[in-house]
């Protein structure tokens, strides 16, 4: 009877060393659990030597012990390189995203942003344990950009004295905290987190006016011509955006960090180009685009001001006859090159469209650098055409007398050397309407302009993702297989395998 139970207690004395291990890999932050087992483990192994003191005398002079400890401690050193290689695997973690859309990983933005914060960032969760898991994964990719962000995991039910100081009235809430500023998320994405990761790095959102008054593209229209869609883009990549009448002032304020204008169909009165002037000679930053009116010019006087500063936005249409949209008569130009040193087009990729667009040139001699981003084809494929009754009748033919031979710029920066002073220039404002929210690149393109245009460059994105989601779910059973199998079945599979291996080279 003593041998019967001396052979259980071996048998539950293991069993609890196996469920202890599986504890602290399964659930490390449950301590208390954790080490109530392990200590039982210990507790019922050191009672077993004391009791059976003899036996394990006997047993530890034996030459079977003398081999199952070299064994053993051949097993030691090799799950001791095991682990130190785990760990250095753990502080330097990589990943391989091998889906078509890169799904797995963050996009450019977030990434650019995490290299530029170092230490600091703490990313606390209030949520419940079953929520966890799901949350975990999502900032697992955060860390594999930035190894030195603290995460920490508060159980909503066992800290409700944290939830009442921090103000959490949502389970599954990010607090994001950095240089004493913090910021809550609801929306568990990565959109959510990154901007509000911008928002406690930033020491201000960039103040952005909107030119009104002038028919400029209406942010607030929900219509296909409206430009709901970028407001919404905009609000998103924490803008500070505010709709204004340049009527309204005699000077800009200081603190406004961009202009736009954007598509305006009626002219400016002296006293607001006079405010937009004194605003660039102050180091300020503008970007502004124009749609060709080549029968009635109505914004002449704005193109004049343009032209100041060594820049021409023409009055014509340019035709592409090799790179358009079908069907569009080379009136829509499709674009796939760009600068390829600038920093808004260094790595972009795609295809961005400009229906009816005028082109973008330098005045020979002038001061300031012009970087054209985006170009039509060379001649004779693509011209600046000026013929209103051409582009009407459908029979559009290149002139030489009067049309301007490509290539053309139709989307451009400008730098005034020495000075603060940007611009993004534009020859059509139309490619961002909600008409076009379907083609990501157009608003990728308006966006990076914008983000380098107020020396946001960690800003500028080039994998705005627009993808359709394909989950994959996994029913109860099925994670009960996955579980059994992966847990219980396969690890015993394995101790049995190696009892039969190791009994089979005793009787050998």
């Amino acid at each position: 009877m003593g041998s019967w139970y001396k052979q259980l207690f071996i048998i539950l004395n293991g069993l609890l060393y196996l469920v202890s291990i599986a504890l602290w890999i399964a659930i490390p932050e449950e301590l208390v659990l954790n080490l109530s087992a392990t200590s039982l483990a210990l507790i019922i192994t050191l009672v077993m030597l004391v009791v059976y003191r003899k036996e394990f005398y006997q047993f530890y002079m034996s030459s079977f012990f003398r081999g199952m400890s070299k064994s053993f401690v051949t097993i030691v050193l090799l799950f001791g390189i095991l682990g130190f290689i785990n760990y250095i695997s753990f502080k330097n973690p990589k990943q391989w995203d091998v889906t078509a859309n890169k799904k797995n990983s963050l996009t450019d933005q977030s990434t650019r942003i995490l290299k530029t914060l170092g230490k600091g960032l703490r990313l606390t969760i209030f949520s419940s344990k079953s929520e966890q898991g799901t949350i975990r994964a999502l900032l697992d990719l955060y860390l594999l950009d930035n190894a030195s962000i603290e995460i920490n995991f508060i159980d909503i039910q066992v800290r409700p004295e944290l939830v009442s100081k921090y103000g959490i009235e949502k389970s599954g809430t990010v607090l994001v905290q950095f240089s004493g500023k913090e910021e809550k998320v609801t929306n568990l994405s990565e959109l959510a987190i990154t901007n509000a990761i911008i928002k406690v790095s930033r020491e201000k959102d960039p103040i952005v006016f909107y030119s009104t008054g002038h028919g400029e593209l209406n942010l607030s229209a929900k219509e296909n011509e409206g430009g709901s869609y970028l407001n919404q883009l905009l609000a998103q990549g924490s803008y500070d955006l505010r709709a204004v009448k340049l009527s309204a002032y005699s000077e800009l304020p200081s603190f406004v960090a961009a202009l736009i204008i954007w598509g305006p169909k009626q002219g400016f009165h002296p006293i607001e180009l006079e405010v937009i002037k004194n605003y660039l000679k102050r180091g300020g930053r503008l970007m502004v685009a124009l749609d060709p009116n080549v029968d009635d010019d109505k914004v002449a006087d704005l193109r004049e001001l343009l032209s100041s500063y060594g820049v021409v936005i023409g009055n014509n249409l340019v035709v592409d006859r090799l790179k358009h949209i079908n069907g569009s008569n080379g009136s829509v130009p499709m674009l796939d090159r760009y600068h390829s040193e600038h920093a808004i087009t260094k790595e972009f990729k795609g295809q961005v469209f400009f229906p009816l667009v005028s082109s973008i040139q330098k005045i020979e001699g002038s001061k300031g650098k012009l970087s054209v981003l985006a170009q039509s084809s060379p001649f004779p494929a693509s011209w600046a055409e000026l013929s209103l009754k051409e582009f009407v009748s459908g029979v559009i033919t290149y002139n030489q007398e009067e049309d301007t031979k490509g290539p053309l710029g139709l989307y451009a920066a400008w730098e005034a050397k020495g000075t603060a002073t940007r611009m993004i220039l534009s020859g059509n404002s139309t490619f961002v309407i909600n008409s076009y929210q379907k083609f990501s690149k157009n608003f990728s393109l308006f966006l990076n302009s914008l983000s380098w245009l107020v020396n946001e460059d960690r800003l500028i994105s080039f994998n705005l993702p627009v993808v359709n989601d394909e989950p994959v779910f996994i029913s109860a059973p099925q994670l009960g297989i996955i579980f059994y199998f992966s847990v219980l079945f396969a690890p015993l599979s394995l101790i049995i395998i190696a009892i039969v291996i190791y009994r089979r080279r005793i009787r050998l």
